[in-house]
């Protein structure tokens, strides 16, 4: 398949956390790949014709239009390329595009795709906008829930961080873990108790009842 090599600037923002579209730009293009099932025969295309449809594709992905890119993925697009080292997927979560982030499964997108800054996963994009479907859609599509960035932090801890009580009660019911520590930050279990949220406390206070039960 050829490389693409097109023009993808979006903007200038330097806020890791802010609208994807803004920021992929910052990001390198080395992203990682993971054995996925093969999807269908894309049509050769020149290496011209391939930056036209890329440059399409990540303007249809930022304005949401999830017709349009499933069209383009149908004339030869790859629903694992990442954009400057940002996969498809992660953007779509990330915005809270819903439609998009089922269509693009759909089409086989690597579920577990790391950016190449950062090395986060979907899941982890998925815990900035309030968005529990996403959340759910991504953990049935078989998510690691446990996937560590490079920094250690897990989607546990993005759910603490993010006061996303009703995502952090999905994680743990799918196998997520909430003892471990990420560098310097604390566990998230610690932060949730911290914060406040009401599935840290249960689980603090059923902790101690087995305690004193011991």
């Amino acid at each position: 398949m050829a490389t693409y090599t097109g023009n993808i600037s979006t903007g200038d923002s330097k806020n890791h956390y802010g609208d994807a579209c803004k920021w992929i730009q910052s990001l390198s293009s080395d992203a990682n790949e993971r054995h996925q099932p093969t999807p269908p025969p894309k049509p050769q295309l020149s290496e011209e014709a391939l930056d036209d449809l890329y440059d399409k594709f990540r303007k249809a992905l930022c304005d949401g239009q999830t017709h349009r890119m499933k069209h383009l993925l149908q004339l030869g697009a790859d629903a694992n390329w990442p954009f400057n080292g940002m996969p498809a997927l992660s953007i779509a979560a990330h915005n809270g595009q819903i439609q998009t982030v089922e269509m693009l499964l759909a089409a086989g997108a690597d579920v577990d795709a790391l950016t190449s800054y950062g090395r986060r996963t979907a899941l982890h994009s998925a815990l900035y906008p309030k968005e529990k479907d996403i959340v759910e859609l991504l953990i049935r599509a078989g998510a690691d829930v446990n996937a560590k960035d490079d920094t250690g932090e897990t989607p546990m801890h993005e759910a603490a961080m993010q006061d996303r009580g009703d995502a952090a009660r999905l994680l743990i019911a799918a196998g997520a873990t909430f003892d471990q520590k990420a560098g310097l930050l604390p566990t998230a279990l610690e932060i949730g108790i911290k914060r406040g949220a009401d599935w840290a406390l249960e689980i603090e206070a059923r902790r101690k009842c087995e305690l004193s039960d011991s």
